[in-house]
């Protein structure tokens, strides 16, 4: 298994691009299948995690062909196929094949999808949406069934902004007859980007980036040429560790609006920011703790950065309270980066008390998740020395040639 040894205490400086969402390409690649028809997609970043859901695409019957960051996906010869649990078990993404196959074909049977282990992420809200609509549900531990090849479009409820269900009943509500509205909706740029490229496929949409969100359905769907949105937690990943670095780093490819819910907290936490209008930068400052963080749906703090910002402020001047409301396990990362010499206690399982002042120093440790891990290696460039990073599986799921990047950035960052 591959390994990151880095050898810490440079300062990051320099311009770097930033690739293409994880998370928005993902429903965007099974919302393809719904079209049946080819899509062309640019700045899909090169991941596992993208290479997980090409391989279901073509297990599919679809034909996916990688030129440089664009992805051709032609779903045309698609054919309904039962998804088997090699291809499900380690790809949460996976689960909006549900919207995508009922789409398509009318039906879905399929394992529970894996992912990173931050918590319970049920799809209840996912299979009522699917029975509002007049699908049939059949669900046990192990695997799902769904038989939907009249979907009739309603008023669907959603008690919590999930990010997984809304796009899966966003995807099913196109091919469904009639009027479909979606109360609770969540308001993710990533959300706002499938309904852009459904919408670009003819799609009907109304209420984009509200949490109430109107599909006009039934009208069918064509193909579409289609440019993924850059990676908001990938930017804010080396930002980050150009701050813990004390070092300068500027992105190209992301400008300040698609930050916007988080350089107001960078700034309040002593960054200094370098915003133009097609990129962002930070200089070397003084990091203060801000009091009290806590992460919400959007437009609150991303859950899916607060271990960047706890490792962050490990370092920082005064202490912080960080808690997440949304993943009951996100903290599992912290064992880790106590090993590095952040002094960070978990009083509760959502809650971390940061008391700020800390020296990162050398150690090997693992990557606990996808998220957790770009901590581990914020900290390891922070601390002068060779530190070692296993389980970096994670890592690649959601991170293109971080290493690559690092180095070219003055980093000693290396895999192994």
């Amino acid at each position: 298994m591959d390994s990151y040894i880095i050898r810490g205490g440079r300062p990051l400086r320099g311009i770097t691009r930033v690739q293409g969402s994880k998370n928005s390409c993902l429903p965007i690649m099974a919302a393809a299948l719904a079209t049946g028809a080819q899509v062309v997609l640019h700045s899909c970043p090169d991941l596992t995690d993208v290479a997980s859901m090409a391989r279901i695409l073509v297990y599919l019957g679809c034909r996916v062909k990688r030129e440089g960051s664009t992805l051709t996906i032609d779903t045309a010869p698609a054919a309904y196929r039962p998804l088997p649990e090699d291809l499900m078990g380690g790809l949460r993404s996976s689960s909006i094949f549900m919207g995508a196959m009922l789409a398509r074909f009318g039906r879905v049977q399929l394992c529970y999808p894996g992912g990173c282990a931050l918590g319970r992420r049920p799809l209840d809200y996912h299979l009522s949406g699917f029975e509002a609509l007049g699908a049939v549900s059949d669900y046990d531990q192990k695997q799902i069934s769904l038989e939907g090849r009249h979907l009739q479009g309603t008023d669907i409820f959603l008690p919590y902004p999930s990010v997984g269900a809304t796009q899966n009943l966003l995807i099913a509500a196109v091919s469904a007859d009639g009027q479909t509205v979606l109360h609770g909706a969540a308001r993710e740029p990533e959300v706002v980007d499938l309904i852009q490229f459904l919408t670009a496929c003819g799609a009907g949409i109304q209420g984009m980036g509200t949490d109430t969100v109107t599909v006009s359905g039934g009208g069918g769907l064509h193909g579409c040429e289609y440019r993924i949105m850059p990676d908001r937690i990938a930017a804010v990943t080396l930002l980050c560790m150009g701050l813990i670095t004390g070092g300068q780093v500027t992105l190209q490819g992301i400008t300040p609006m698609g930050l916007y819910n988080v350089l107001p907290m960078l700034k309040k936490m002593g960054a200094q920011l370098d915003l133009r209008y097609d990129r962002v930068g930070v200089s070397p400052s003084t990091i203060r703790g801000p009091g009290l963080i806590c992460t919400a749906p959007h437009p609150g703090v991303p859950t899916d950065i607060q271990p960047l910002l706890c490792t962050l402020l490990a370092t920082a001047r005064g202490t912080t309270t960080v808690v997440d409301t949304v993943f009951e396990n996100r903290f599992v990362y912290v064992r880790q980066l106590e090993k590095l010499g952040a002094a960070i206690q978990l009083p509760h399982p959502q809650v971390a008390y940061i008391e700020g002042g800390s020296r990162y120093r050398p150690a090997s440790v693992r990557a606990t998740d996808l998220r957790g891990g770009a901590a581990v290696c914020m900290a390891a460039l922070a601390a002068p020395g060779e530190s070692k990073i296993t389980d970096i599986d994670h890592i690649l799921r959601g991170y293109e040639d971080l290493d690559g990047q690092v180095s070219a950035l003055g980093g000693e960052m290396k895999r192994v």
